[in-house]
């Protein structure tokens, strides 16, 4: 089974400014309208608790296999890789995952949830249930989305790609993509699985282009560093493939 990992060099980037350091844990909540009723929310300082992201794990979904080209043989050895990589980074943390987390029987997804590690809050998805479902499932809090200040950077954490034009966009499925709020530094998304890793400010935290695995926003700081490095690198001197066609070096 391959072991994949982020390319810098397939990824669009569109005018990103910032960066981001790792953030602590989050004080607990168990009610489905905390993340809506506070929507900007600072982290705490309690220890080691480190905070990660994640989404789009898709338990229990035969067909994510070959829409997403996943190096899976079966939903088994898919499910099983995919708790094995979370619990490699998460011990007793904190996630925010960004929805889409299973597919199919309901029953079943308490005991996938209950298999990870740390303490998992939902921003809700498209594929997600009810709030009082997840709830049930074992999520710490439900959301639909919010705005979170983590070491001094406003996050705003969104299933969806954020609107690019201004009013709200409906997409081909008839999910409305959110109008991105006044103030934040840096969006962060699920939904679009393998297709992009960050478009404009926006960081798809989809496990499709992180290895499968919850990413911290130290990884995503060091990702979007050298990423635009590359992005600057490209725009002044051309690709390596074109200046080689001119009969140029590197």
């Amino acid at each position: 089974m391959a072991d994949l990992s982020p390319d810098v060099t397939g990824f669009l980037i569109r005018g990103y400014g910032g960066s981001t350091t790792v953030g602590k844990g989050l004080g607990r909540r168990t009610t489905s309208s905390s993340c809506e009723d506070d929507r900007a929310r600072e982290s705490s300082k309690n220890g080691s608790m480190a905070t990660f992201f994640s989404s789009d794990h898709h338990f229990g979904h035969a067909n994510i296999i070959r829409y997403c080209g996943r190096p899976y043989a079966s939903i088994g050895e898919m499910n099983f890789h995919m708790t094995r990589r979370w619990n490699e980074v998460v011990a007793d943390d904190n996630v925010w995952y960004l929805g889409d987390f299973a597919i199919g029987d309901r029953i079943t997804w308490p005991g996938y949830l209950a298999a990870l590690n740390g303490r998992v809050t939902l921003v809700r998805g498209n594929h997600d249930a009810d709030p009082q479902t997840m709830l049930a499932a074992g999520f710490a809090e439900v959301c639909e989305n919010v705005v979170v200040t983590v070491d001094g950077k406003k996050l705003w954490l969104n299933h969806f790609p954020p609107a690019t034009e201004g009013a709200d966009y409906k997409g081909r499925l008839g999910y409305v993509r959110p109008k991105p709020p006044a103030s934040y530094d840096i969006a962060l998304c699920g939904h679009v699985h393998e297709k992009w890793t960050v478009e404009r400010e926006t960081v798809n935290v989809g496990v499709d282009r992180w290895n499968y695995r919850p990413i911290t926003l130290a990884q995503i700081e060091a990702f979007l560093q050298s990423t635009a490095a590359y992005e600057r690198a490209r725009l002044r001197y051309g690709s390596l493939s074109a200046r080689a066609a001119q009969g140029q070096g590197p």
